[in-house]
Formats: structure tokens, sequence, C-alpha cells
């Protein structure tokens, strides 16, 4: 068959896919199911923030195509067992964007990004999210960045506890074993909060900068 004339549009790239798993599609595409779509869907995230942080525009624009076509999938797996469509999605997306800025949307006033996300965090618990036992934070992120997440939700630590911390680990080498490391890394992702740094960030440039040399 010709490549059809199809709008470019969410629904249009929803019909393409719909085609291809269609009886006269392909048998790949028709296989697929939400879990077995994952792993793409994490592949061109990373490979969408390698080309952002490479300033490689071209393929910036490449990989965020990519990346809708997987999101895409999901919403079309998801029809299959709720009664949604692509505007419910975005309507419910536009609420979110709303309570999250009441200083953009109504007359709150907050100064500055530091404000805002404090305010956040009141919102989210005047909505009565638990945020004690961090169900609101995703298990599968990098490990790097749950611990951000997770020493976010933790009260102010002194910095100097966590330099303490990491001397008192490094001082017992021979015995540094699994669980020690990973209270070292969780230490040094202690710091990276309080000075303001993703640490997953950092690793992943000097990874990048190991690997060009």
């Amino acid at each position: 068959m010709n490549f059809p004339d199809i709008p470019p549009t969410l629904e249009g790239i929803s019909d393409l896919i719909n085609l291809l798993r269609g009886p006269n599609g392909c048998p790949w595409d028709k296989k697929q199911t939400a879990n077995s779509l994952t792993g793409h869907l994490i592949e061109e995230c990373y490979e969408l923030v390698e080309a952002i942080e490479k300033k490689d525009y071209n393929n910036i624009n490449e990989e965020i195509g990519d990346v809708i076509l997987n999101v895409v999938y999901q919403i079309i797996f998801l029809k299959e067992v709720l009664d949604i469509d692509e505007q419910s999605i975005i309507k419910d997306l536009y609420a979110k964007i709303k309570i999250r800025h009441p200083h953009v949307f109504s007359d709150i006033n907050l100064k500055n990004a530091a404000d805002v996300e404090q305010n956040w965090e009141k919102i989210k618990d005047d909505s009565n999210v638990n945020l004690a036992n961090n169900k609101d934070i995703p298990k599968y992120l990098p490990s790097l960045s749950l611990a951000l997440k997770l020493q976010k939700k933790m009260p102010p630590q002194d910095i100097n506890q966590s330099y303490d911390l990491i001397d008192s680990l490094l001082s017992n080498k021979d015995s540094l074993d699994s669980e020690s490391l990973g209270k070292l890394l969780f230490a040094i992702v202690s710091i990276a909060k309080i000075k303001n740094i993703d640490p997953e960030k950092s690793l992943r440039m000097h990874n990048n900068y190991i690997n060009k040399n």
C-alpha cells in the first residue's frame, strides 16, 4: 500500500499506528504491548537527553519525534482499558498545570522559583498526598535521581554531617561493601542536593568525558 495522507497531529500518529497494527499492517507492531515498549520509551528519552546536552539540534528534532511516537503508542494501549482519548489526556494535563501555577492563574504572589517549588509541596500536602512514605516518587528512576528525590523529602541536613559520614566510611575502606558503598553514594547525593547540583547529570557528563578519551 502507499503511505497514507495523514495530518501531522497526535490523532494522525494514532491513526498511523492503528494502521500498522491493523489486518494488513506490521507483525512487529501488532504484537507490541504497553509493557513491551517501555524499554523503547526509556531508550528514546535518554537519546533525546543526550542530543539536548550535545546541542545536536537536528538530532533533537528526530529524537522528539521518536519520543512522541512512543507516547502515542502508550495512549493507544491506555484506550484499550480506559474510556479516554487524546483530548481527555490533554485536558487532565491542563488541569494539573493550572493547579501547579496559582501564581499565574490566580492572585497568589510567588517571587521566585524556590517559592514556586515550596508552594507546590504545600499544594500536594493540601491534596492529601502522602509525602512521608514517598509514594509519589517513581521507584524506577535512575538510582542517583531517585536518591536526590528522596533527599528532597527529608528534613534539611547540615552539609558537615554528610562530609563526616563520607570520611567515616572511607576511613574503613578495607570493610567497604555494597551496603556501605550505598550509604557513601547517598551521602554524596545529600551534598549535591545542598549544593543544588544534579548528581545524575554530573555523573553522566563525566561518563561522556571519559568515553571521549
